[in-house]
């Protein structure tokens, strides 16, 4: 989580003009190879030990209720207050704001659309899970089927609803990391290894569906998912070989850090940025404002972290 976070901090602030072409692809793989397709995929990867270890879908649905949800309203509160209540005076964008709604009817709102789609994907959790492990036999076969559905659904909506998948595709575009994320959790789980051949498959992958979108946007999710998984094996296999020397280092607590606060950095950064952009500061340079939401979100984000904890554990009692 710790490189996704950052992977979406520095996408955010723009990358870097005049620079030169092997630098460009390096950024673009490393940055946009993991940015919010790696937080699906590990969200998947998590889900898959976690329900492994207790299936009942109330304990489920309370967990990811606790833990995202209730976190997410405390901390954007103040924000939508300010916003829809006190300068738009618009209550009833306030609720659907805070309730998340507001992404399936108007489309993505202060980029909080990553929390809105989660939700539906951690609902849509247990089916996922119980038609891929229905049987121990053919596993593979049915998340092909599941990432195969996706398409079709993408595609008749595409068709069907053209303005209306404008307005989710940002998320709707790559549940497929999420339902990858789930599959990974089980071969991990099985000491499943990642072998030269699938890596070979998978560079082979990113450079065909890489030609296709210079034709066609609508394969972009795979070619997400294809180039998020290469980069988080790719990251996987220097921090299995760096193990000892990177273990205990400042470099790997760092990650550590980010990764625990990963959820409130990334609420905190957007709803700061937009506030600095879209209300207070209009006419400041927008990499400059993302650059100082950034700043910001990580100083405040282990207090906003804490006091958010004691809140939940209030409510839970």
């Amino acid at each position: 989580m710790g490189v996704a976070i950052l992977s979406v901090l520095i996408a955010h602030i723009g990358k870097p003009e005049n620079l030169p072409s092997i630098l460009s692809i390096l950024y673009d793989v490393l940055v946009y190879g993991t940015f919010t397709m790696c937080f699906l995929f590990l969200s998947g990867f998590g889900l898959y030990y976690s329900f492994k270890r207790n299936n009942n879908l109330r304990d489920f649905y309370r967990k990811r209720l606790l833990r995202v949800y209730i976190p997410f309203v405390l901390i954007s509160l103040p924000f939508f207050v300010f916003t829809d209540i006190c300068v738009l005076k618009d209550f009833k964008s306030f609720l659907f704001h805070i309730s998340t709604i507001d992404f399936w009817i108007n489309g993505n709102f202060y980029g909080m659309w990553y929390v809105a789609y989660s939700l539906v994907l951690y609902l849509l959790f247990p089916l996922f899970f119980k038609v891929i492990f229905c049987c121990k036999k053919g596993i593979f076969i049915r998340v092909l089927f599941l990432l195969s559905l996706l398409i079709v659904i993408r595609y008749i909506l595409l068709k069907t609803s053209p303005d209306y998948y404008q307005k989710i595709h940002i998320g709707l575009d790559i549940t497929n990391c999420f339902i990858l994320g789930i599959y990974w959790g089980y071969l991990s789980d099985h000491h499943k290894q990642y072998s030269i051949l699938v890596g070979g498959g998978n560079l082979i992958l990113i450079i065909l569906l890489y030609a296709v979108r210079r034709y066609t946007m609508f394969f972009n999710g795979e070619y997400s998912l294809v180039l998020m998984f290469f980069c988080v094996m790719l990251w996987a296999l220097v921090f299995h070989n760096s193990d000892k020397l990177l273990n205990n280092s400042w470099f790997a607590q760092a990650f550590r850090w980010l990764g625990a606060h990963s959820l409130e950095i990334y609420i905190l950064h957007l709803l700061s940025f937009h506030l600095l952009f879209d209300y207070l500061f209009p006419s400041i340079n927008r990499s400059f404002a993302f650059a100082v939401s950034d700043c910001f979100a990580i100083a405040v984000c282990h207090p906003v972290q804490v006091c958010v904890n004691k809140l939940v554990c209030t409510i839970r009692q």
